[in-house]
């Protein structure tokens, strides 16, 4: 068989317009052929490209002035992605925008730096780590982590999809099925709901990151980023507008570790209006079951009043409450300064009693908070409705 002219030791020119001193005309011919194995390196000319489906591990490094100048667009189809599965060593890809990718199955490490994308689906991967160079470096992307993952994130904005018509936003980050992330200097914003011009209700906005199944993720931040849910869609009249989306939501299986990350709830397009839609929670905590009663309450929850909250827990547990908020008509910036002002930025924490007994008073805002109280043990987040 003939070599290519100017191959030399694992490292392989591909071009597009086959130009001088090219190796190949695509990436996928190139990871096909038996020329190029694991610890290779392709260098990719600026140009349009097929979508990569592939085991082995190798660098793939574009050449041009932006990952925008080397594109897996080439015969693109919406559902299909550029799958990297089975790999056994070490994969590492730079500056190349790809649309959609899959990472399935791998065992040593991936890494994609400077890599412009739409969706990233991280499968029972060993370890997978996005960096780029800063905030608003690359257009935001969604990343769902699943099945036994590992993955890190450095500085990357994450964006849902945007609902179609009648549809809800979708998910900006999802970890889930027993996995773990880490995010550093990273935001989050759900997609946002449908407008529904031709029907009638607008759609929900998307959760900006959900944690659930038994996964664990690091939040890790230098200044205040951003958690935020979708905005809300507008409906065919206002009583018809879609609610704004959760910006964190956490199932009981799973934990969160959270350093200089604002939680903020989606927009409701009717605010300040009379309208049925809601400002979406900041975050949400799933109810697990606990002994019954979950919470008593004396008090009153009349404006400028006090109200003790009650729960029965485990000795030496520490109790937090949360106060989220529905509101109709009313400004979310004014309750929200409420909360900030008497909640002490609308979070209590407060350790139980010898008999596991926690209690909570609370001096009810001018604007009325709907209240939830919540434990934490041991990782477990228990929830109730106030």
């Amino acid at each position: 068989a003939l070599l290519p002219a100017t191959a030399h030791a694992g490292t392989f020119v591909v071009d597009a317009q086959m130009g001088a001193g090219a190796d190949f005309p695509d990436v996928q011919v190139a990871l096909n052929s038996t020329l190029v194995v694991d610890g290779d390196t392709l260098l990719i000319r600026p140009g349009s490209y097929s979508r990569v489906v592939t085991s082995k591990s190798v660098t793939m490094k574009g050449l041009g002035a932006s990952p925008d100048d080397v594109n897996f667009f080439k015969s693109f189809v919406p559902w299909e992605y550029s799958e990297f599965r089975d790999c056994t060593g070490p994969v590492r890809f730079s500056n190349v925008r790809f649309a959609k990718i899959f990472v399935y199955n791998t065992t040593q490490p991936v890494h994609f730096v400077g890599v412009r994308m739409s969706h990233l689906f991280v499968r029972s991967a060993q370890f997978v780590r996005v960096e780029n160079e800063g905030l608003g470096s690359l257009p935001p992307f969604s990343v769902d982590v699943f099945e036994d993952s590992n993955a890190e994130f450095l500085q990357c904005s994450f964006l849902g999809s945007y609902g179609l018509e009648g549809q809800d936003g979708g998910i900006a980050a999802r970890v889930r099925l027993n996995s773990f992330a880490r995010f550093a200097d990273c935001e989050f914003e759900g997609g946002p709901g449908s407008n529904h011009f031709y029907g009638s209700l607008g759609g929900t906005g998307g959760v900006g990151l959900h944690v659930e199944d038994n996964s664990r993720v690091q939040l890790v931040g230098k200044s205040g980023n951003l958690i935020r849910g979708g905005y809300g869609g507008w409906g065919l009249t206002v009583p018809e507008d879609g609610d704004g989306g959760v910006g964190l939501a956490v199932d009981v299986s799973s934990f969160v570790r959270r350093s200089n990350y604002d939680l903020i709830g989606g927009v409701n397009p009717g605010s300040g209006l009379p309208s049925a839609g809601y400002e979406g929670f900041a975050a949400s905590l799933t109810t697990a079951l606990v002994p019954d009663p979950l919470m008593t309450r004396t008090g009153s929850f009349a404006p400028g009043a006090t109200s003790t909250f009650h729960l029965l827990g485990e000795p030496g547990a520490t109790a937090i409450a949360f106060f989220g908020l529905q509101a109709k008509s009313t400004p979310i910036a004014n309750i929200i300064g409420d909360l900030a002002t008497n909640f002490n930025g609308a979070f209590l924490t407060t350790q139980t009693d010898a008999t596991g007994n926690f209690n909570f008073d609370v001096l009810m805002p001018l604007d009325m908070p709907i209240g939830t109280l919540a434990t934490m043990q041991s990782g477990m987040v228990y929830l109730s409705d106030g």
